[in-house]
């Protein structure tokens, strides 16, 4: 048997097969009791429009009874009477679409709205129910053997994981105590290496005074050397700057040269614009006398092709009278030949009929002749 979440139970008994399936219908009517309320949320009118819409007709009258008798047992919590009211309604709803299963269908489509937290814990509390009972139907005798067993097994494996986490943990106890020890030992190096430090220290404090004076030294001597540094790059920034200016020079009578080309250059395309605006007018003329007679030509055509759409119907019914009187006068020959056929075949019967009827009389006197000899 298969579940709603998709498990493969196999039960063996008629019975358990009778207690799986009254599960999975109180299942089914557990998830149709909050889609057939009215009450609920603000799109409960909605989802009732839409649920009758898909519904039939004898479903339609058991929802209004059924809404009914909710707003009733709202407007009356305490009323007993409209409790066994609602209740009977709910029990026939429910049996309706237990027995209509394309309904039910079409109206779990229409679940959309969120449902309360005690309804959701009650359906989650009852698929686990119905999961444990298709567990114990679909287990044998030799599965529970069995079960047991590897129970038995575990629990003995468990109590030799017991004395093993002991033992070890005694173990720990004992690395935890040489730990302890090593740490101490380790203490004391540490503070051997902290007074060594501290010598280096005092060794290095003395190094780096020393490595300042020798820094200041080489300072004093750089510092000479940087002004000689200074004065030949004073010197080489004269000599490119001058040559900076030759350069600058160069390139103002080269920049002169190249806007004189340039001024040249725009007077011809200025002219060549001024031609290529008299040419495209020139052309656009051309083109309106082109469009003008291309208006005329097309009007032309326009009424040649009326008067050939009239001749062209004038055709067409010549050509279909035409085809009438044929197949008239076909049909016509044909009635003249199935005459003359018929004539025909009535002709040789009718020949036929009095040959066989003259042969009959002289086969008659024949007889009579021969008859009057014997005598």
């Amino acid at each position: 048997m298969t579940t709603e979440t998709g498990q493969t139970f196999r039960i063996n008994s008629v019975v358990g097969e009778r207690i799986a399936a009254v599960l999975e219908d109180l299942l089914v009517r557990c998830e149709l009791i909050p889609l057939v309320s009215c009450l609920g949320s603000s799109d409960t009118e909605s989802r009732n429009q839409n649920l009758l819409q898909v519904v039939g007709n004898d479903a339609r009258d058991l929802l209004h009874a059924h809404w009914d008798a909710e707003r009733a047992h709202a407007s009356s919590v305490n009323d007993h009477k409209q409790q066994k009211i609602l209740r009977e309604s709910t029990k026939r709803v429910l049996y309706y679409f237990s027995k209509h299963p394309r309904e039910r269908k079409q109206v779990m489509a229409l679940r959309h709205s969120p449902t309360s937290a005690s309804y959701n814990n009650f359906v989650a509390l009852l698929k686990q129910l119905s999961h444990l009972t298709y567990l114990r139907l679909s287990t044998s005798v030799e599965d529970q053997r069995s079960q047991h067993e590897k129970l038995n097994k575990l629990r003995a494996n468990e109590k030799k994981n017991i004395v093993q986490i002991k033992s070890l943990q005694t173990k720990l106890h004992q690395a935890q105590r040489e730990h302890e020890k090593e740490i101490k030992n380790r203490n004391h190096v540490i503070s051997q290496l902290e007074d060594a430090l501290d010598n280096i220290t005092d060794t290095a404090a003395e190094r780096c005074r020393h490595t300042l004076r020798e820094a200041r030294r080489k300072q004093d001597h750089h510092g000479t050397t940087a002004a000689n540094d200074e004065k030949q790059l004073q010197e080489r920034l004269e000599n490119l700057t001058a040559e900076l200016d030759r350069v600058q020079k160069q390139h103002r009578e080269e920049e002169a040269k190249l806007r004189k080309r340039k001024l040249k250059l725009q007077a011809q395309i200025e002219g060549w614009i001024v031609k290529y605006d008299q040419d495209m007018g020139e052309k656009q003329r051309e083109l309106d006398n082109i469009n003008q007679q291309y208006a005329v030509e097309k009007k032309q055509l326009t009424e040649l092709e009326e008067n050939f759409t009239k001749l062209e119907i004038e055709y067409n019914q010549i050509m279909e009278e035409r085809r009438q009187e044929r197949e008239q006068k076909q049909f016509a020959e044909e009635g003249m030949q199935r005459l003359i056929r018929a004539a025909i075949v009535i002709q040789t019967c009718w020949r036929s009929y009095r040959s066989r009827k003259a042969a009959r009389k002289a086969a008659a006197k024949k007889k009579k002749k021969s008859g009057k000899k014997k005598k």
